[in-house]
């Protein structure tokens, strides 16, 4: 069943918030994670879960190579955010 997107959790995906650039040199899928964006957005639990598990399915089905165990490498680009800093009510959730 396909997952549907909210309004709010497509300005999400468009932001930027987790971007999935392509392959490392040792083709490891690269995921980029920006916090300061959530953070800024400060969007519903359930629509920052719905923004995610739709990257998730865009990695899993045009990302990785089915039949295979794969590594990801995932920055967290923290843009100046510190421990205290980051927007944890809206990503506990996601964890």
């Amino acid at each position: 069943m396909p997952i549907v997107l909210t309004p709010i959790a497509e300005k999400l995906i468009r932001s930027g918030f987790m971007q999935v650039p392509g392959r490392d040199r040792n083709f490891r899928p690269i995921i980029i994670l920006r916090p300061r964006i959530l953070q800024a957005m400060k969007p519903e639990p359930l629509d920052g879960i719905k923004g995610v598990a739709f990257v998730q399915e865009y990695i899993k089905d045009f990302i990785m190579l089915k039949g295979q165990i794969e590594n990801w490498v995932i920055i967290f680009d923290l843009d100046g955010l510190g421990l205290f800093n980051l927007p944890y009510k809206v990503s506990a959730p996601l964890a």
